[in-house]
C-alpha cells in the first residue's frame, strides 16, 4: 500500500530523513521536521497515536489534502496524511508482518514539489520553491548529507548523491556539513545529469546527462551537455563546453566566460521549473496520485495551457512511462 503526505513548511528548509536501519524508540522524542521514509515510519506513526484517517479532500485545486493535522513541536510544520482513493480500507500491515511502504511526499507549504516517483536516502534537506521531477534519485550514504538550495531544479532521472568512500570538495563554513554535496539557490540541473560528491554554487546550470564528481561549480558557472567533470573547481560565470571532459585544474581554468545568452537562458529555465513546482503541487492536490503520474495533463502555466494529452489506441506505456 502507498501512502502519500503533504508538509507544510514554514521556514525556510526543512529536513527529510531516511534511515538505513529501524529507529530506536527515542525517534518519538525528536522534533516533527523529520519524516522518516522508509521502514522505520510505521515507529513515528505509533508516536502520534491512532488517528483516524483525515478525509478526502476537496478536489478543487486550492483545497489542502488532509484535514487533522498531527501535532508537533513548537515552530515545527505540521503534517496531514490523506488516503489514496484506490485504498480500500484494509487494515495494513496484516497481523504479524513489518511495515516497509515507502510514503510519497509533496512539499507544498514554500512552494515546493517533490514527484511521488523520486527516491530518497539517507539526510537530505530542501529549501522553499524547489522542483523535483519524476525517477530522480537524492542518495546520502551514512555520515553524509545533501542539501537542495531554494529555487532550485533537479528535471527527470537525476542522481544526486553523497557517497561515503569516495572523495569529496572541502566544505568549510557550509551550513550541510564537511560531506556532503550541495546544490546552492536557483541551480538548475537538467535530465539524466550526474552528481556525486559536489559542490554546486549559486544560479549554475548543468546540462543534459553531464556527469561531475569531486567537483566545486562557483556562482555562475554552466556546464554544458554530456560534458564529463572530475576533481577540479570550476570558476565563477565559466562555461564547460558539449562534451568536454574536464579532468585538471589546467583544464578548468582555461576554459571561457559565459555570455549574455546563457545567463538569460539560466533565468528562463529557472522560471519555468517554478511554474512548474506551483502547478504540479495544485494538480497533486486535486487528483493525488493519479494527476501527476502516467498519463495526466500538463501543469498549466504561462507558456502551457493546461490540457490532456491525446493517444492513440494502440499505444501502450511501460513502467517509467511519464505522458503529459
Amino acid at each position: 500500500m502507498w501512502n502519500r503526505q503533504i508538509v507544510d513548511v514554514p521556514k525556510l528548509a526543512h529536513t527529510l530523513n531516511a534511515r538505513e536501519s529501524m529507529l530506536p524508540s527515542p525517534l518519538c522524542s525528536r522534533p516533527a521536521t523529520r519524516i522518516v521514509a522508509a521502514a522505520a515510519l510505521m515507529i513515528a506513526a505509533a508516536c502520534a497515536g491512532n488517528a483516524p484517517p483525515a478525509t478526502r479532500p476537496d478536489p478543487a485545486p486550492e483545497a489542502r489534502v488532509g484535514v487533522a493535522p498531527r501535532a508537533s513541536a513548537a515552530g515545527a510544520p505540521n503534517i496531514t496524511t490523506a488516503p489514496d482513493p484506490s485504498d480500500d480500507g484494509t487494515p495494513f500491515p496484516p497481523a504479524g508482518y513489518a511495515n516497509l511502504s515507502f510514503r510519497h511526499s509533496v512539499v507544498t507549504d514554500g512552494g515546493s514539489y517533490l514527484s511521488p516517483l523520486i527516491e530518497i536516502f539517507g539526510d537530505v534537506a530542501i529549501g522553499q520553491r524547489v522542483f523535483i521531477a519524476s525517477n530522480t534519485i537524492l542518495r546520502a550514504d551514512p555520515g553524509t548529507r545533501i542539501c537542495v538550495g531554494e529555487a532550485t531544479n533537479l528535471q527527470d532521472n537525476i542522481l544526486l548523491l553523497a557517497l561515503r568512500n569516495s572523495p569529496v570538495p572541502t566544505a568549510l563554513g557550509t551550513s550541510c556539513g564537511l560531506r556532503a554535496s550541495t546544490l546552492a539557490d536557483s541551480v538548475s540541473i537538467a535530465h539524466q545529469a550526474t552528481i556525486r560528491n559536489s559542490r554546486i554554487g549559486r544560479f549554475t546550470f548543468i546540462g543534459f546527462r553531464a556527469f561531475l564528481e569531486n567537483v566545486v561549480l562557483e556562482e555562475g558557472a554552466f556546464v554544458l551537455h554530456g560534458a564529463v567533470v572530475r576533481n577540479v573547481r570550476i570558476g565563477r560565470n565559466r562555461l564547460v563546453p558539449v562534451g568536454a571532459v574536464i579532468s585538471t585544474q589546467e583544464q578548468a581554468d582555461a576554459l571561457a566566460l559565459k555570455s549574455a545568452k546563457e545567463s538569460q537562458f539560466q533565468l528562463d529555465v529557472l522560471g519555468v521549473n517554478t511554474e512548474l513546482a506551483s502547478e504540479y503541487s495544485a494538480l497533486y492536490r486535486a487528483g493525488g496520485f493519479d494527476m501527476v503520474t502516467k498519463v495526466s495533463p500538463s501543469p498549466r502555466t504561462s507558456f502551457n495551457p493546461g490540457l490532456w494529452p491525446t493517444l492513440g489506441a494502440n499505444v501502450q506505456l511501460l513502467e517509467f512511462a511519464r505522458v503529459v
